[in-house]
């Protein structure tokens, strides 16, 4: 309030820039927790980042403005990162689904076979899956993806 009558354009275009940052900080700190799994038609929609404790099937939809997390099966669609922050990232427990959206980047997932000589790969591994040269890149989890994700 005290920047309106300020008049101060430096100050305010500091102060827009750290309102911008939090929100975009608190889209990847606070998570929607959902209980359970999402079923049939169900559509869920979050503001934030969202952490499934089940399964999406295969009819169902979720979309959160920052990441999503399934611990169980992913076969439904999934929109991380709506509407267009392709920085946003998903991981399952086992993917099903090649109806995946980050940002504004869909369509085929490149799943990387060869991520690396050292770690012995698991038929049953979560999968990370995140935008890599305007593409969907999954990875098993052991790959460190997401630790190369900003």
């Amino acid at each position: 309030i005290t920047l309106l009558h300020e008049k101060n354009e430096y100050k305010d275009i500091r102060m827009k820039n750290e309102v911008d940052r939090f929100y975009t900080d608190n889209i990847f700190e606070n998570a929607k927790i959902i209980r359970g799994s999402i079923i049939k038609e169900d559509v869920e929609f979050s503001d934030s980042s969202v952490i499934v404790l089940g399964d999406v099937k295969s009819k169902a939809s979720i979309t959160a403005k920052g990441n999503i997390i399934v611990f169980g099966t992913l076969s439904g669609h999934a929109h991380a990162g709506y509407p267009d922050n392709s920085g946003a990232y998903i991981v399952a427990g086992i993917l099903n689904s090649n109806n995946i959206q980050i940002g504004g980047v869909s369509g085929h997932i490149c799943i990387q076979d060869k991520w690396s000589l050292r770690i012995k790969k698991n038929e049953h591994e979560p999968m990370g899956i995140t935008v890599w040269n305007r593409e969907l890149l999954a990875e098993p989890l052991s790959s460190g993806l997401l630790k190369k994700v900003k």
